[in-house]
């Protein structure tokens, strides 16, 4: 048999299931450039809703931060960038795990990847009602969502619901308007650190203050990190943007290493401002905390803020309330972009013939997947509900639940690239990752490597953990999932498991792509797909 034919024959399964997703996408406009890309990412990744929740660890959680940035938000930065530069797909995580693996494992890190925008909504909605706290002094019924959490959680269940038909009836916000809140957001944050700098900053208050296996413990500590996580995590939304860039082959991966670097500046500042402000103390039982974790838990941002007090009373109060004001817009808009995450999940899932096709189903009238969206919806707002009865741990609840479900899903995507080297060695690759290890027939980036291993710990300890009984409802959606998937499955009369892509055989001839680059219009193209369209040609 000549090479050629080989070449055709293991090209053309993955070529058919990626045409499927082109198709199933080809209706969604191409509008966004580089710059739009990196204001939408900075809306998704910088929202600094768990300062408050990762303070637990006292001033070493300044340590966390940082190690949450090399060992997580890098690592998933740069396999973002690179899968995106050579499968640039709606989907992203779960289309890259499908194509690497099969349609089991692609309907499983889907199914969680669900969990984790459903969590997002949750997660997002709530902080949102938090920082209506902000204006309790003026207004009656904000001073009670910041007091009690009956009517915090009622108004976040209100607020879901509300963007559920929102969602429904097909009103979306102005993409102008998101970009310009972006530019706000981010500018106000660079305002803060370099004011925070100037005024706040107390290096011996924070070296002082670090008890490092004391607040928090060693096992603490690495859980710790992956609240750190949560809030880096949003980065790999960008894949879902894909579709609709003018060139995402170029675009996504310098959107997300300009990303990077504005991650780094504020993540690396406002923390410390932040211990500045609210040194670790002891408290009446004996244990080590500080207020950014107890009575700023809800609203870190708006507590840091009143530590301009020291300087000028009216630069604290006109700061808390632009603080307030744009944190609950902005958190709000979080949340609709989970439930519009959702949608094109779910949608993109049941194109693929992994979940009932009633959940691509669009409405007669207003064109939208309303079945997803108000399932899901309900599901983001059920998962709101034990804040009632935990009574100030739904913020560890809700975090726990999200960690787990993304660093399960964000692994997947480190295995994904290492796999796709060897069952798809000619696959066009514009670049090759960096520092890579020779294994077997080619090499594995020790990129994915460092940070597959550094997810990997973090969820087992977060499994082990049980954070408020979030492992329970782990364990609960994949049980949900997989009876989904059986039930389906066996009323499509379709296998329940199909084998794992393999590798070609050794001996097989790759023909390798010129040294030259492709037309700026095929770089993000996989390589081979025109070359088997050739060789059909031939063939035939």
């Amino acid at each position: 048999m000549k090479s050629g034919e080989l070449n055709t024959k293991s090209s053309i399964p993955l070529q058919a299931a990626e045409a499927q997703v082109e198709a199933h996408s080809a209706e969604l406009r191409k509008e966004l450039g580089l710059f739009d890309l990196v204001l939408a990412q900075i809306l998704l990744v910088i929202v600094l809703d768990f300062f408050g929740t990762a303070a637990k660890a006292g001033s070493a959680h300044v340590v966390f931060w940082l190690l949450a940035y090399v060992l997580f938000f890098i690592p998933l930065a740069a396999v973002v960038a690179h899968l995106n530069r050579i499968m640039p797909l709606e989907g992203g995580l779960y289309e890259w795990a499908r194509l690497a693996f099969n349609d089991q494992i692609g309907f499983l890190v889907g199914w969680v990847q669900l969990l984790n925008y459903t969590a997002t909504v949750s997660i997002s909605s709530y902080f949102a009602i938090s920082y209506l706290g902000v204006f309790g002094k003026y207004f009656w019924l904000f001073d009670l969502f910041k007091h009690s959490e009956v009517w915090h959680v009622g108004a976040t269940v209100v607020l879901i619901g509300l963007l559920i038909v929102v969602n429904v009836i097909g009103i979306q916000e102005s993409s102008a308007l998101n970009l310009v809140l972006a530019m706000v957001d981010l500018v106000t944050q660079f305002a803060l650190v370099i004011l925070g700098l100037i005024f706040l900053l107390n290096i011996r208050t924070v070296l002082n203050n670090v008890h490092l296996g004391v607040a928090p413990t060693w096992g603490n500590f690495l859980a710790s990190i992956s609240i750190a996580m949560v809030t880096y995590t949003g980065i790999e939304t960008i894949s879902n943007m894909s579709e609709e860039v003018k060139n995402p082959g170029r675009s996504v991966p310098r959107a997300t290493f300009a990303v990077i670097a504005a991650v780094l500046f504020v993540s690396a500042f406002l923390p410390t401002i932040g211990m500045s402000v609210f040194p670790v103390h002891l408290d009446a039982t004996g244990h080590y905390t500080t207020d950014l974790a107890t009575v700023w838990k809800n609203d870190p941002v708006a507590g840091i803020v009143t530590g301009f007090n020291v300087i000028s009373s009216t630069l604290a109060f006109w700061s808390g309330i632009w603080v307030g004001f744009l944190a609950f817009t902005i958190l709000v808009i979080a949340t609709n972009a989970g439930l519009i995450g959702i949608s094109r999940l779910s949608y993109s899932l049941a194109g693929a013939d992994l979940i009932p096709h009633r959940f691509a189903r669009l409405h007669p009238k207003f064109k939208t997947p309303y079945v997803s969206i108000i399932v899901f919806g309900i599901a983001a707002a059920v998962l709101v509900l034990p804040g009632i009865f935990v009574q100030g741990q739904e913020i560890d609840l809700l975090g726990a639940v999200y960690s787990l479900a993304a660093t399960f899903a964000f692994c997947s995507a480190h295995l994904s690239v290492m796999r796709l080297r060897f069952i798809e060695p000619d696959l066009y690759r514009p670049y090759r990752m960096p520092w890579n290890i020779k294994f077997g027939r080619d090499s594995i980036p020790v990129i994915s490597l460092v940070g597959a291993l550094a997810i990997g710990t973090v969820f087992t300890q977060l499994a082990s953990q049980n954070i408020s009984n979030s492992t329970y409802i782990w364990l609960g959606w994949l049980l949900l999932g997989g009876l989904t998937f059986y039930l389906y499955r066996r009323y499509r009369k379709q296998p329940l498991w199909e084998p794992l892509a393999v590798p070609p055989p050794p001996d097989r001839e790759i023909e390798r792509l010129p040294a030259a680059p492709l037309p700026s219009s095929a770089r993000y193209r996989l390589g081979r797909r025109e070359r088997a369209l050739d060789h059909l040609v031939a063939i035939v």
